[in-house]
């Protein structure tokens, strides 16, 4: 129900008949208006991935989040500590990790080093919100354990008579090894 003929014909004739009908239905519609925007707005706020601003910020102070970053790396951010909340393991650090890079992450653990190793494959480069990550798993891993992060970069053989110079000229800097 979102406009005037909506509410006129819902009502009686006797009703419809009434001098000021007219004004008394405008008001309805602007109250069923604001209605199912609140409406939209509490459906919205109900998942992670669909927060606005205010539910991000509510998620935050729940969980005691700093905020950082943009709207979408702070939802990301309240997914991965959402995510993270149970015992710590390598499925649990793998979906913290998916949830920033949105990518394919090789999680293990190196039992020679006693260290967590964590690689990025499916990107050359850091990922965006790479230290909100380590931040958050930092905060959830026991102190005794170092976790290792591996990342892939372009390397010669990658773009030596395989890359156009069209290619090269628009790939940053950042996804290379120097």
């Amino acid at each position: 129900m979102n406009n005037y003929k909506d509410i006129k014909n819902l009502q009686p004739v006797s009703v419809r008949e009434i001098k000021d009908f007219d004004v008394i239905a405008a008001g309805q519609v602007k109250v069923f208006e604001r209605l199912v925007e609140k409406v939209n707005k509490l459906f919205d706020n109900s998942f992670f991935n669909s927060l606005d601003l205010e539910g991000v910020r509510r998620w935050e102070r729940i969980f005691t989040i700093q905020p950082l970053g943009t709207i979408e790396m702070r939802r990301n951010a309240i997914i991965a500590y959402r995510r993270g909340r149970n015992k710590l393991s390598g499925t649990i650090i793998k979906n913290m990790s998916l949830s920033y890079e949105n990518g394919e992450v090789e999680v293990w653990f190196d039992k020679e080093k006693q260290t967590l190793m964590i690689k990025f494959t499916s990107l050359q480069g850091i990922p965006k919100g790479f230290e909100k990550l380590q931040e958050i798993l930092e905060e959830l891993k026991p102190c005794r354990m170092p976790i290792e992060y591996l990342f892939s970069y372009l390397l010669i053989k990658d773009i030596h008579n395989v890359m156009t110079l069209d290619t090269l000229e628009s790939t940053t800097l950042d996804k290379f090894a120097f």
